[in-house]
This record gives structure tokens, sequence and C-alpha cells, in this order.
């Protein structure tokens, strides 16, 4: 075997490296696109299943709250911390500075619990906040 021919495959086999090497770096870049996607996908889903939590505790809530009735301090503290779930879980979706529209559906959910833990609503005009924010999708793709 000659010089020539020894350099000629090892040219050969260089090159074969360098392909096999660009095709697994796009194959990684692809992995790491479908990876951030499912991991979107999994904090929007936790994101409307903690609004059918609050939604659920919202069903065992007195009509109306009143902060004066000592009876009502744990139903408002429930009450907080299902919403502050459901803004925590928001912010984690990163949907708070994005999507103007589905910011401004959660503003309007967290200005109804403030209106009804302040006796400013009842229980069935916040309840229909609720469900409306229920009603809209945020699993579609952009």
């Amino acid at each position: 075997m000659s010089a020539d021919t020894i350099a000629f495959w090892s040219m050969i086999g260089t090159w074969f490296s360098g392909i096999a090497t660009l095709v697994a770096a796009i194959a990684a870049f692809r992995a790491l696109g479908t990876w951030k996607e499912q991991e979107r996908i999994k904090d929007l889903k936790e994101l409307k299943s903690s609004i059918f939590n609050y939604r659920n505790i919202l069903i065992e809530m007195p009509e109306i709250m009143d902060w004066g009735n000592p009876s009502h301090a744990t139903p408002i503290a429930v009450m907080e911390g299902a919403i502050n779930d459901v803004m925590a879980k928001m912010s984690i979706a990163e949907l708070d500075s994005q999507h103007d529209e589905i910011e401004q559906i959660f503003i309007k959910l967290r200005n109804s619990h403030d209106l009804y833990i302040r006796r400013k609503i009842d229980k069935h005009e916040h309840a229909r906040t609720v469900n409306f924010v229920i009603s809209k999708r945020f699993l579609e793709k952009e």
C-alpha cells in the first residue's frame, strides 16, 4: 500500500467523520427543540390543571366572602393559596409578558378573585369569570 493510497483513505475517513459529526449535531439540535416544546406543553397543562383546581375550591366557598366573619378566614386563605398557585404556574409557563391576550385573561381572573374576596361580587359572578378562563385554549401552537 503506497503513501498516496493511505492518504486517500485517511481523507475519506476524515470526511466521513466530519459528516457524521454534522448529522449528530443537527439531530441533537432538533431534539433540544422537541424537549423545549414538551416542557412548554407540560407547563401549560399544569397551569390549566391549577385553574380547574381553583374552580373546584370555589365551588365549596360561601356565596359571599366576609373578611369580618371569623369562619371565613380559612376559606379566604384557601382561595388566596389557590389563586397564587395559578399565578405562579402562569409565570412558570411564561405567559405573563409574551402573550398579551392571555395576560389580559389572567388579569381579569385576578381582579375577579379580588372582588369576590372583598365582597364586591358574589360567587356565581366570579365563577363566570373562572369558567371563561377555563374555556380559553393555551395549548395551541403559535
